[in-house]
């Protein structure tokens, strides 16, 4: 029975783990991932979260200050017959 063949996603995520313990060369590293599709897309995660977090909070806060807005507009009877 053969072993299954890794993908080029396992093979970028060991290596970039072996990298970081420093069990892989920064050279080597380079050669193996530097004009890699998979480790391209690796870096953009954490600009895409920050990007996902900026987004949520703008919601949270528009809707917080709606909530104060409508408070407002009932306590005060704007619009109210």
């Amino acid at each position: 029975m053969s072993k299954r063949a890794r993908t080029s996603v396992d093979k970028a995520v060991v290596e970039v783990w072996q990298r970081e313990v420093g069990q892989l060369s920064t050279r080597n590293f380079a050669h193996r991932l530097g004009a890699s599709e998979v480790l391209s897309w690796l870096t953009l995660i954490p600009s895409f979260v920050f990007v996902f977090f900026v987004f949520f909070l703008l919601i949270v806060f528009f809707l917080c200050f709606l909530k104060e807005w409508v408070m407002h507009i009932r306590h005060c009877g704007i619009g109210m017959a």
